[in-house]
Order: C-alpha cells, then structure tokens, then sequence
C-alpha cells in the first residue's frame, strides 16, 4: 500500500499534468500556425464586415502577439485598417485584460510544468514509478474529460459558456460590447 505522502504526490501530479495538458492546449491555440489552419479550413466563414481572409489573418495574429506579450502595449490601439482605427478604447482595454489573463495562465502553466518535473523526479527516486505513470494516465483522464466538458458546453449553450468564461475571468461588464 502506498505511502500517504505518496498517495499526496500522486494526487498533486494528476493535478498538474491536468492544468499542464489544458494550459498547453491554451497555448498551442494562441499561435499563428493554428489561425492559418483555421483561417485555411474551406468551411470558414466569409467576414461580415468586408475584410478580407488576409486581413482577418492578420489583425488576429496581431491581437496574438499582444496577448502573448511579443508586441509593445500600444500596438492595438495604433492599428488602422483603411486609415481608420481597428479598436475603440473599450476593446483595447479589454484586450489589456486578456492579456493579463493569458499571461497568468502561462505563469501557471509553466509553474505545473517545473513542479511536475519535480513531483516526478521525487516519485522516480523513491521507486513510487508505477504511482507516477498512475497518476499520469489519470492526469490525462481528468484533463480530457475537462476539455470534453468545455467543448460540449461551448458546442451545446455557446452564450452560456461564453458568459461564464468571461465572468470568471474579467470584471463584470468589461467585456461586453
């Protein structure tokens, strides 16, 4: 029977790996190569404003690169699109929101990462090696079937998911345009 610190250690990995598998995911969606496969895809829908693919492209790697902190704070509010501003002053605060979120998210994310490291390397030295591919695989349950929730909700009630989410994470009313 496994140690109760053992027992803790697992318990703390399957929570990591989950925060760790969902916050990689987070990641790997605020990129350019999955806008371009997204703005890529045949079924997707032409914009009802008039830009056009390559612009659309564009303004959302840009507002990607802002979020994750690889452009200067006022990059957003600079932007024009035929010489008018892409971003009202509300927009653009919310994006400073965003992007603090985002930003703590990667905290976090890279934090479970480093005490994942650790946890493991402690279970592997104390010969708990089968607690550690235990608490892996359930990691992996529990984060998929986190993601499987989401996305569910968000295919199902989208105004619903959309609304908690942004409750959750912004202050009431700062995201509603």
């Amino acid at each position: 029977m496994p140690s109760r610190l053992t027992q803790i250690l697992k318990l703390l990995t399957v929570l990591l790996i989950t925060i760790f598998i969902v916050g990689g995911a987070v990641r790997l969606l605020a990129t350019d190569p999955y806008l371009a496969f997204e703005y890529g895809k045949p079924s997707f829908p032409p914009d009802p404003f008039g830009y056009t693919q390559q612009e659309r492209f564009d303004l959302a790697s840009s507002n990607i690169h802002y979020v994750r902190a690889h452009l200067p704070s006022d990059s957003l509010s600079n932007q024009t699109l035929n010489g008018a501003p892409v971003y009202n002053p509300r927009e653009v605060s919310h994006m400073v929101d965003v992007r603090a979120v985002f930003q703590a998210v990667l905290r976090v994310w890279q934090v479970a990462f480093i005490l994942f490291l650790l946890l493991g390397f402690i279970l592997w030295r104390n010969g708990e090696r089968t607690a550690l591919v235990s608490a892996i695989q359930s990691g992996g349950v529990v984060a998929s079937g986190l993601v499987l929730s989401i996305a569910l909700l968000a295919l199902f009630s989208w105004q619903i998911w959309f609304d908690l989410f942004h409750r959750f994470f912004f202050e009431a009313g700062s995201w509603l345009f």
